[in-house]
């Protein structure tokens, strides 16, 4: 169990690298992951996830690749919570925690490093001002990246704040699990255990219907094919799914040839799933 480091152009990266040779990078812009290489049945190692050669395109080209999103994932409706305006920066709405700054493409502090005998990892933070993008309270945000000798990579979120406000962070990773960036994800499997999701209207912000996932291409109650379902969701999937009383893992999504699988597991009572057609 290790951790590599080194420093490119004014970005700092880290590589968390077990026993078997998996390892994961992450850089201290955006507490970004930028690779998760693991290998399949047969010991071929490969990056599972979408990213740029360039840490600076991370940043220039802003397209939350593997960033860290706070304070709130998503859309805010109107940019407006409870009597705070928010920073509008998807017309009338508030996207990913706004833009004045965007969190997901500022520098990062690393805060200290894990390393046990069978895990190693990194604890970042960062600290938002209280009124920065219209939210309430100065929060600090601390992202944890753990990895351990048996290929299990984990990410946790906690944020901290002086005043009562939101926090609904997430990581934008685009997983492509076989992978071959070449490839579609229409095999991968995926199980979500829903039994409602979350409508919505055409800038894809919830109208509050929760229809029944029954005989809908939102089923994935079972081990569902991705790609057979997506093609009948007009516009694609990014939609939110009502987490019913399963037991973890709320999600799952296996990809070809045994490679990886990604296990979900929530506090919260919904979970959102987007897949993306065009990429820069």
């Amino acid at each position: 169990m290790k951790i590599l480091e080194h420093q490119e152009k004014g970005i700092n990266y880290y590589t968390l690298v077990n026993n078997h040779h998996m390892s994961v990078t992450i850089m201290d812009w955006g507490a970004t992951i930028t690779a998760i290489r693991t290998h399949d049945k047969d010991g071929k190692f490969a990056n599972i996830i979408l990213g740029f050669d360039e840490g600076a395109d991370y940043i220039d080209k802003q397209s939350f690749f593997g960033a860290t999103v706070a304070r709130v994932a998503g859309v805010i409706k109107n940019a407006r919570w409870r009597q705070y305006d928010l920073t509008q920066n998807a017309g009338e709405n508030h996207l990913n925690g706004g833009n004045m700054p965007q969190i997901s493409f500022e520098p990062w502090f690393l805060e200290r490093k894990l390393h046990t005998s069978d895990q190693v990892g990194l604890v970042m933070q960062y600290i938002t001002l209280d009124g920065e993008n219209g939210y309430p309270g100065t929060m600090t945000i601390t992202a944890n990246f753990v990895l351990d000798n048996d290929g299990k990579f984990t990410i946790s979120y906690t944020g901290k704040s002086d005043q009562t406000t939101l926090f609904n962070p997430t990581n934008h990773t685009y997983f492509n699990l076989s992978g071959d960036a070449e490839r579609l994800i229409d095999h991968q499997i995926l199980k979500i255990n829903a039994d409602e999701y979350a409508a919505l209207n055409k800038h894809d912000i919830p109208t509050g219907k929760l229809p029944w996932v029954t005989g809908s291409p939102f089923d994935f109650r079972d081990r569902t094919e991705i790609g057979p379902q997506i093609a009948q969701i007009k516009g694609g999937l990014r939609h939110g799914f009502v987490l019913n009383d399963t037991p973890y893992p709320t999600s799952r999504i296996v990809g070809p040839g045994q490679r990886a699988k990604i296990n979900h597991a929530d506090e919260c009572t919904s979970r959102r799933g987007f897949e993306r057609h065009e990429l820069p």
